[in-house]
């Protein structure tokens, strides 16, 4: 699997869905749950990204 940040790019190997759900509470800043087999906490982690990416817009839009 590859992440990508604004930045740069890092390859990370999983062994198992709990490492992938370790790489989502990293990345995001979340409590450590089951986002690879939990369909509630899953859509849970959809809201709060498209929450902060509506605010990450209506910050850039004040600041230009």
């Amino acid at each position: 699997m590859e992440t990508t940040t604004q930045y740069r790019t890092a390859t990370v190997q999983l062994n198992s869905l709990a490492d992938l759900d370790q790489v989502v509470s990293q990345q995001f800043n979340l409590p450590l749950r089951p986002y690879s087999t939990d369909i509630r906490t899953s859509l849970e982690l959809v809201v709060q990204a498209n929450d902060r990416f509506k605010a990450l817009l209506s910050s850039d839009k004040k600041s230009n």
